[in-house]
């Protein structure tokens, strides 16, 4: 993906679920925004921060169970609706993910995932459509952000599942993924087909290996690791101000 050398002006920002964007809402005082199309469940919120223009979307809630929608299906409905009304310089999607003990994660570290993000759950024995269904979309490379700000860089792989079957196992080590998500990759492959620079930040709720259950974990840790992920956030796009992409 071309870059072009001009300021970071608006930010669009994805996420999965309302409880993991709540705090950078209200950090940022961000206010609702109407959808162009209320048969989707996404909700808009809009703002600014210094210089910075913010958009920011949630995937909503399902209607039918009252849930919070995640995985792929609601991440590629809500991004392309926040791309193509808002048009960003640069889109980023925060959230949370397991990591690897065995790569010295811990709860509550955030990556930046600069290194690839891919998918592990979508296997497909036809050699025209592997590459294809592995995904591997362009992420920005942040190397002055991830130096200044101390963060962690590494790769997100992601599939449909929290929990992690032997066989998503063996391809998370295949991709070598350092987080896995339930949204990542499909985000990036909606901003590489609308041209979009794109940075996935994600924080470890849970450990990948574990033999405690991936739910258990989650739910004791995911008020600590959003709490690191909305600090993270908002110091992400302090720095952004004033900068081009070519300049993270």
């Amino acid at each position: 993906m071309k870059l072009l050398m001009t300021p970071i002006e608006k930010i669009g920002i994805v996420y999965a679920m309302d409880t993991e964007a709540e705090p950078l809402i209200h950090a940022l005082s961000l206010k609702p925004l109407a959808s162009p199309d209320t048969d989707l469940p996404g909700q808009l919120y809009h703002g600014t921060l210094g210089k910075l223009e913010i958009r920011l979307a949630v995937a909503g809630r399902d209607s039918r169970f009252n849930i919070q929608n995640i995985g792929t299906n609601a991440a590629v409905l809500t991004t392309y609706q926040l791309l193509k009304d808002f048009k960003p310089s640069i889109l980023i999607n925060p959230g949370t993910a397991g990591g690897f003990q065995g790569k010295k994660a811990r709860i509550g570290d955030v990556y930046l995932c600069t290194n690839g993000v891919c998918f592990h759950d979508r296997r497909v024995p036809l050699e025209e459509f592997r590459k294809s269904m592995l995904g591997f979309y362009p992420v920005i490379q942040t190397p002055r952000l991830a130096s200044e700000l101390h963060f962690k860089t590494g790769r997100v792989s992601t599939g449909n599942s929290l929990d992690c079957t032997d066989m998503d196992l063996t391809h998370l080590q295949l991709n070598q993924a350092d987080v896995k998500d339930m949204e990542a990759a499909a985000i990036a492959w909606v901003a590489w087909v609308k041209k979009v620079p794109f940075l996935p930040v994600k924080a470890v709720t849970d450990f990948v290996e574990s033999h405690e259950s991936a739910a258990e974990q989650f739910l004791a840790n995911f008020f600590v690791a959003c709490s690191y992920l909305t600090t993270s956030m908002v110091a992400i796009l302090d720095f952004m101000e004033n900068k081009k992409v070519e300049e993270l």
